[in-house]
Order: C-alpha cells, then sequence, then structure tokens
C-alpha cells in the first residue's frame, strides 16, 4: 500500500479526531449497554429494534478491529438513545471505576443521551446507588419482566421512550 492511496487519518492526536473517525464509518440510532449475564434478552430487544427499522449498536456484532474503547464511546457520543438492561445485581460493580456498564452509562449522561433502563425480572435499584451514577435512577424506566409482556415493553420503547425515529 501507498502512503496517502486511503482517507484514513494519518494521525489521532485527540478523543475528538479519534470520536469523528469511528463514527464516519456507521452511525447508530441507538446504543444498547448489557451484562453479559442478560446478553439474550439484550439481543433480543436489538433484534426487534432492527427489524423495526431502527440502526442498533449492539457491541458483539458491530465491533470492528482497532480500539473497542474508542468505538463504545464514539457510538455512545453520537446516538440519539442509550438503553442499558439491567438484570438482577446488574449495578453491583459499578462501584469499580473501569466497569464497562459504569463507564458506558456514565459516558452516556455525561453527554445528555436519551437514557432508557429497561429493567428485567429480579432487578432492584441498589442503596447507595454507585458513586457518578446516581441519578440513573432517576430516569423513567421500561419494565420488561416476562416474556408475555415483551412485546408489549417493545411497543411501548418504540412508541413513548425513544427519541430515534424508524428508517422503515
Amino acid at each position: 500500500l501507498h502512503a496517502g492511496s486511503h482517507s484514513f487519518p494519518t494521525r489521532r492526536s485527540s478523543d475528538l479526531e479519534t470520536t469523528n473517525y469511528w463514527t464516519r464509518m456507521k452511525q447508530y440510532d441507538i446504543f444498547i449497554s448489557y451484562r453479559r449475564s442478560s446478553y439474550d434478552t439484550a439481543n433480543l430487544i436489538a433484534t426487534r429494534l432492527k427489524s423495526a427499522g431502527y440502526s442498533v449498536f449492539f457491541d458483539m456484532e458491530a465491533l470492528r478491529s482497532g480500539k473497542f474503547n474508542e468505538q463504545l464511546f464514539g457510538v455512545i457520543d453520537n446516538c440519539k438513545d442509550f438503553l442499558v438492561v439491567l438484570p438482577p445485581n446488574a449495578l453491583d460493580r459499578c462501584g469499580n471505576e473501569d466497569d464497562w456498564v459504569r463507564l458506558e452509562v456514565c459516558r452516556a449522561m455525561g453527554n445528555k443521551k436519551n437514557i432508557v433502563p429497561v429493567m428485567l425480572n429480579g432487578f432492584v435499584w441498589p442503596n447507595p446507588m454507585p458513586t457518578g451514577m446516581e441519578e440513573l435512577c432517576n430516569y423513567q424506566a421500561l419494565t420488561a419482566t416476562s416474556t408475555e409482556y415483551f412485546d408489549m415493553a417493545m411497543e411501548r420503547l418504540q412508541q413513548r421512550y425513544l427519541k430515534s425515529k424508524s428508517h422503515l
């Protein structure tokens, strides 16, 4: 390959430059944050939203090679909606400053994203809330506690909670 034959940035001296590089690659409406223990539910939510015409970032399938933290933060910075899927004890590890759910939620809160906590069966807000995440429990949450009401919860999510519009 010859130098200058591609339109990739030659240097990435700042977070903003790096973020712009990643987000030029693909724009997403919705970012889904989740614990690995809630992968199946998070994947189902992503699948439903995609089939309804939304562009959804679900890291297992959307990550490219490169620094994944830059990719995640770039998507969070540029999405409209941020969903955090909360199974039981989902916030227990958020006391650790390097916990990824914590980092993602704090980034979304810092960028004033439309945050929608999706509470699964058995989830309760911890008391006290993890430092830096105290406001998370004040966001309007969607309850998705049973499979029989999942379709209804997904309809409510699309009609009442999301700022993004379907591309269908």
